[in-house]
């Protein structure tokens, strides 16, 4: 996967909200760059009502929705994917990525969050 978009260290995430810094988080309509604080992107392109609906989960789904997914399980071979679908209108539909990785213990840990939608 092209290393492209907003990567932040672990302790780093705590105070992510608070950052008013504006990073590159990917690519957008007419291959405008996606230029957001945290909050912003977060407000734009993590909006809770994606999540709300438990029927929108997809765990390691084999279906393909959107060409994200094939770039993740590449970055991410080792990962479990937890995506959340959802369709509004027309064609418009957006998708969340949560990546989890096994640590050092075996343990499951959030290691990326990915967003993607349908652009005209």
């Amino acid at each position: 996967m092209e290393n492209y978009g907003a990567t932040f260290k672990k302790n780093e995430v705590p105070s992510l909200l608070e950052v008013d810094t504006e990073y590159v988080w990917g690519i957008g309509e007419a291959n405008m760059d996606l230029v957001y604080t945290p909050k912003g992107y977060m407000d734009r392109f993590l909006k809770q009502d994606t999540f709300l609906d438990p029927n929108n989960a997809f765990f390691d789904s084999q279906t393909q929705r959107s060409d994200l997914i094939k770039p993740i399980e590449a970055a991410f071979p080792e990962a479990k994917i937890v995506e959340f679908y959802k369709e509004t209108q027309y064609e418009d539909w957006k998708s969340v990525y949560l990546v989890f990785e096994p640590n050092e213990q075996s343990n499951w840990e959030l290691v990326a969050i990915l967003s993607d939608e349908w652009t005209p």
